[in-house]
């Protein structure tokens, strides 16, 4: 609950719930990626809640504070899971057919 009021460690506890590395709270330091980054956090936070919808996004990057907190005080909201995926799954390998 304390970690919603320290500025650098809210980062990083909401970059462990949607996946990514911890790394990537540094692309909020740079000065116009970060409104960017924020706003694709801010969907993919809602995607980790299941809301994967276009009107989701757009409710998401409009009202982006109440929007957490309805998805975070909300009892009907299930946690799904990470959406971020930092590799990606090789393509299985092609198997020849001897004839």
């Amino acid at each position: 609950m304390t970690a919603a009021f320290v500025p650098i460690w809210d980062l990083m506890i909401i970059m462990k719930i949607i996946g990514r590395p911890v790394k990537h709270v540094w692309y909020f330091a740079i000065p116009v990626l970060n409104i960017f980054f924020g706003f694709k956090v801010l969907v993919q936070l809602a995607q980790s809640f299941g809301k994967r919808t276009y009107t989701d996004a757009f409710f998401a990057c409009l009202f982006n504070v109440f929007y957490v907190l309805n998805l975070a005080l909300s009892y009907d909201e299930e946690y799904v899971g990470p959406v971020y995926q930092d590799t990606i799954e090789p393509a299985a390998p092609a198997v020849k057919s001897v004839v």
